[in-house]
């Protein structure tokens, strides 16, 4: 096989030396580093704000479990108290209807006296 040679213009080509690709390295090293840092950090904070959420709607739940046993206790004390004043709210419904009964009577009674004085009056005419 034949070997050939490639001559490369190094008119063309920056000329690097070793020192300055060490550098050149190690500054995208540290960049690399840096920003990976920088997204570590940034996720390190989300997982951070979604703790202190959970921990903020855990204790909304907590609140709210406690507002919901105090109405039911609340509740359970309406009821009670309802049922004790049942016979009364049945007494005052008949009461309702013994007076309208009553309006009713008197209602009949009233036309029953106007008619009477109107024949009275024919009577005492004639």
């Amino acid at each position: 096989m034949a070997e050939k040679s490639e001559e490369v213009d190094t008119g063309k080509l920056p000329v690097v030396d070793k020192e300055d690709t060490k550098k050149l390295c190690n500054e995208m090293f540290q960049k690399i580093v840096d920003y990976v840092a920088g997204q570590l950090s940034s996720t390190a904070a989300d997982y951070g704000l979604l703790k202190a959420l959970n921990e903020a709607t855990g204790a909304e739940y907590e609140r709210m479990a406690s507002t919901t046993t105090g109405l039911n206790k609340d509740v359970e004390t309406l009821r009670q108290k309802y049922s004790e004043l049942m016979p009364y709210l049945e007494q005052i419904d008949s009461v309702e209807e013994s007076i309208n009964k009553l309006q009713d009577a008197a209602k009949e009674l009233d036309q029953y006296s106007k008619r009477l004085e109107i024949r009275f009056k024919q009577l005492d005419k004639r």
